[in-house]
């Protein structure tokens, strides 16, 4: 019995120590610029950026290759007015991410946004499929989708920041 007991606390201490480990990191992005045209009509309008992929330049400061990485999603989604304007003409606002080779990927929502303030935190979405797969993509788009409360003239000019949140293997 003694030996069984043995050869099982060997077998588990060889694998905890031969695992791989996990760490994360935050890589950020800021003031990516989202805007539309107005004229902006009462009920939902899109505005978007195209960025590129600052994944390559961050494993490279990092020291961490494409084959270290095990997932990746939108820790922080904020969103702020461009100009002297606020958020008022806007009920709810939803955040997407998405490339020409993945399709969109919600981000999260803000519903309702409040009232007479320049900055807002998106409510990120606990499922985030396929965040790593975008950051792979050397162009990514940033959709915005808000909802105005009424018909206006103004034009939809935000600045958007990001937390991804990546999860890479260490061993």
């Amino acid at each position: 019995m003694k030996l069984y007991f043995l050869f099982i606390l060997f077998l588990s201490i060889f694998l905890i120590s031969c695992s791989k480990k996990t760490s994360e990191i935050d890589l950020k992005i800021d003031n990516l610029s989202i805007f539309a045209e107005g004229e902006l009509y009462e009920g939902s309008n899109s505005a978007q950026c195209e960025f590129e992929s600052p994944l390559n330049a961050f494993l490279k400061e990092k020291g961490l290759t494409i084959e270290n990485l095990v997932s990746a999603s939108v820790s922080e989604c904020e969103l702020s007015v461009a100009d002297s304007n606020n958020f008022n003409i806007y009920s709810s606002i939803s955040m997407q991410l998405t490339s020409e080779k993945v399709e969109m990927q919600n981000i999260g929502v803000l519903n309702p946004v409040p009232e007479n303030v320049n900055t807002i935190l998106i409510k990120t979405a606990e499922k985030q499929d396929n965040i790593l797969q975008l950051l792979k993509e050397n162009k990514i788009f940033a959709v915005a989708d808000a909802n105005i409360k009424k018909d206006t003239a103004m034009n939809i000019d935000l600045k958007l920041k990001m937390t991804f949140k990546i999860k890479y293997n260490t061993k």
